[in-house]
């Protein structure tokens, strides 16, 4: 269901006029499961770091590794970070990264989700990019951004969302995106 909503979401970029734009797939299970097995029990700092990377802070983020007074070793692990962008190659890149539960089980599934859009044919859209957390506290899983090539702003965004539903009283699993029109109408002219 996760890529299907990428595949639609690049379908509806597609139907609207938008001829050159980049998806950026991440997942919150990665820089969670990386968190908890490097900054075990210290939530400020972990929050701190989320902070700098969901504003795309990277210098602030580099600085704010160097105020946690880590090993060397666990410095380097979460600098990087900063580098886990690109394709699938991403994949076994970030197995190699964080041993953590919650980790490994956030790069299988978006691994899978790269495997089923490369099967559809439209993997050339989409990047693995493992800094990106979405902004909203509730996503659960896979995240997405849309970036069209003459704009810096996203022109549509989604992800998997669980938790959501139960808040209106009907609990259910859930995935899905919004484009952004007034963005959209920026790039396309309409």
């Amino acid at each position: 269901a996760d890529a299907e909503v990428v595949a639609l979401a690049i379908a509806s970029l597609q139907a609207a006029g938008v001829e050159k734009f980049k998806i950026a797939l991440g997942h919150v299970g990665f820089l969670n499961g990386l968190f908890q097995e490097t900054l075990e029990g210290r939530t400020d700092a972990q929050l701190s770091l989320k902070e700098h990377l969901l504003s795309r802070d990277y210098v602030g983020y580099r600085e704010a590794i160097k105020t946690l007074s880590l090993a060397p070793d666990v410095e380097r692990e979460l600098n990087g970070v900063l580098r886990l962008r690109g394709g699938d190659e991403i994949c076994e890149q970030a197995r190699m990264v964080s041993q953590h539960p919650i980790a490994q089980d956030a790069i299988r599934h978006l691994c899978e989700v790269w495997d089923v859009l490369k099967a559809y044919g439209v993997s050339e859209h989409v990047v693995i990019d493992l800094t990106m957390i979405g902004d909203f506290s509730y996503y659960t899983g896979m995240t997405f951004e849309g970036y069209a090539a003459e704009l810096g702003f996203p022109v549509c965004s989604g992800g998997r969302y669980d938790n959501l539903l139960s808040q209106f009283g009907r609990p259910a699993p859930a995935t899905g995106f919004a484009l952004k029109t007034n963005r959209i109408l920026e790039v396309t002219g309409k």
